[in-house]
């Protein structure tokens, strides 16, 4: 893929100071190190019924780890916090109004992701997504993310792409991109100081109140 990420070191120009790559010298490639931001905090939020939750602890866990390799090249890690459970009306999103009303649910100073078991696109109701980044419409300064049980284990760190400020791609792989081969799936230089960047902010803010 033309701007798959090889390495994140191979452009000191453009890291340098934007990801605080340790060290003034010049190193090997294998000895630059990124530094660590504090662990970020997710709320995982997980709509039930009487017959189970919408995804299992181990949906999470994977979308958890896939999200934590996808970033760890920018200094970034996420740690959930217990799952809290939902009403079972939660389960199958289908409108706006819908996606909205779990605006009253997000955890404070953490990134809230709602797991449900079907979401709807709302602009093509044909079709149905497996995640997507929502602003409540009510107050535009409420973000989440919602995940479906047919996410792929990329889904979430998709979202949190979207969530740290990175538009969608048309680079086949790239996390950003909906072009798939099955090939290794990575962000580009470029889109890690992106979300680095962004994750630096929303702490300094005190939007996101890291881990421990």
């Amino acid at each position: 893929m033309a701007e798959a990420m090889t390495s994140i070191f191979g452009r000191r120009s453009l890291l340098t100071g934007a990801l605080g790559l340790t060290g003034g010298a010049i190193l090997p490639e294998e000895a630059w190190a990124v530094d660590a931001l504090p662990t970020l905090p997710i709320a995982p939020l997980i709509a039930g019924s009487a017959d189970g939750a919408a995804v299992t602890a181990d949906f999470i866990a994977d979308q958890l780890a896939t999200a934590n390799d996808q970033f760890a090249p920018a200094g970034m890690s996420f740690a959930a916090s217990s799952p809290v459970s939902l009403d079972a009306k939660f389960r199958e999103l289908e409108t706006r109004a819908d996606r909205d009303a779990l605006g009253a649910s997000v955890v404070a100073h953490e990134i809230s992701v709602f797991f449900v078991a079907s979401l709807r696109d709302v602009d093509d109701p044909k079709n149905f997504r497996m995640g997507v980044t929502w602003r409540k419409l009510t107050d535009l300064r409420v973000r989440y993310i919602i995940v479906a049980s047919s996410a792929r284990t990329t889904t979430m760190a998709h979202e949190l792409g979207h969530f740290f400020g990175l538009d969608h791609s048309g680079v086949k792989n790239n996390l950003m991109s909906y072009d798939r081969d099955g090939g290794t799936v990575s962000m580009s230089e470029s889109q890690l100081v992106t979300v680095r960047q962004h994750a630096a902010g929303a702490i300094a803010r005190k939007d996101l109140v890291p881990r421990g």
